[in-house]
């Protein structure tokens, strides 16, 4: 196939591709789900298959581990996250009060003493966004849960997600093996060589940020909760939850959790342990977990991956946050290749064939 054929092939395929995602994006989440789970858990499996162990029981012992670690860790805080849950859904019209009266005190001090009380309406100040943002928090939580479509895709991720990761899990090799053998033999090695990178900087970036996610989810719960802050483990696992994107997490969860310490507490000292938690945190994510985890041969810039992150929510919705990261990592292996191929071409060098040539004849 000519480079203008192999073009043409490519671009089909990737349009293809990108219109089944469009056509199935409703139905497509624990297939996604499944398949990052299978991904995940096939080096544990291949353990277990060196060890004699039938791939089938293998994947089954494997898959059922993870989930019921999964149940465990969900029955335990299910109770407190309920808890939790119910006290803000009470407290949220109390919340929007105080920080109305929060925002009257400091435009009172430190706004209109400087721009004057005209450009502020301070009857107003606070409320109607106060208003617009409990309709607003009530509308979603009725869109969430009301309808049969919720609970469709509620049962469908239970039921089809472990099915799907089994199957997958238990095929996987097969799978990899059948891929392998429709790649052309002259472009073989060539193809495995990207391919590993692919495999290596996907494993190591959602394995090794899944962990730093971990870790930095109980960090925040944990230090939120002895402060004392309200909601302090729902917010610590959200923010844990939320650092796989970079830089989110840190922004978010302090401008959140410390705008809460304002209103909660009457003094600056449990405010500044909160913005404290934070720089902490931060620092145990830049300087010790993320260079323990992920390491820097991921080659996936945070960057990047909010981009990558940001564009797929914005063309694909939840389906196209999950399929994010490992787009970007096939697209940053696939340039870095072909930027070191650019490299060693004669556009480059600058060295032509012909010179090649007469330098062999002379």
């Amino acid at each position: 196939m000519t480079a203008r054929k192999h073009a043409f092939f490519w671009g089909a395929v990737t349009l293809l591709v990108i219109a089944f995602i469009l056509l199935f994006q409703q139905i497509l989440l624990p297939f996604i789900l499944g398949a990052v789970i299978g991904y995940l858990l096939d080096p544990s499996t291949d353990r277990l298959e060196e060890m004699k162990i039938p791939r089938t029981i293998a994947a089954f012992l494997v898959l059922s581990g993870f989930f019921v670690l999964l149940v465990a860790v969900f029955a335990m805080l299910l109770p407190i996250l309920e808890a939790q849950v119910l006290h803000f859904a009470e407290v949220l019209p109390d919340y929007i009060q105080l920080g109305k009266e929060k925002a009257l005190e400091f435009s009172e001090v430190y706004i209109e003493p400087y721009l004057g009380s005209e450009l502020i309406v301070r009857e107003n100040l606070g409320q109607n966004y106060g208003e617009k943002a409990a309709q607003w928090i009530t509308a979603t939580l009725k869109n969430i849960w009301s309808g049969g479509q919720a609970v469709f895709a509620l049962v469908s991720l239970l039921l089809i997600t472990p099915v799907v990761a089994f199957y997958l899990l238990r095929d996987w090799d097969r799978m990899i093996e059948r891929i392998d053998s429709y790649i052309p033999k002259k472009n073989r090695d060539t193809v495995r060589r990207i391919m590993r990178d692919i495999d290596a900087t996907l494993a190591g970036f959602l394995r090794g940020q899944g962990i730093v996610c971990l870790l930095l989810g109980l960090f925040y719960a944990i230090g939120l909760s002895v402060v004392g802050l309200d909601f302090g483990l729902l917010l610590g696992l959200f923010i844990g939850l939320i650092s796989f994107i970079p830089y989110l997490g840190a922004i978010f969860g302090g401008i959140l959790c410390i705008g809460l310490a304002l209103i909660q507490f009457a003094s600056l000292t449990p405010v500044l342990i909160v913005a404290a938690i934070f720089a902490v945190g931060q620092f145990l994510e830049g300087s010790i977990l993320s260079p323990k985890f992920v390491g820097d041969n991921v080659n996936l810039h945070p960057v990047w991956v909010l981009f990558a992150l940001m564009a797929g929510g914005s063309l694909f919705g939840f389906t196209g946050v999950l399929i994010a990261v490992p787009v970007a990592a096939i697209i940053g292996v696939m340039v870095r290749f072909v930027l070191d191929e650019y490299k060693k071409s004669s556009v480059y060098t600058g060295t032509s064939k012909r010179k090649k040539i007469k330098k062999k004849k002379a």
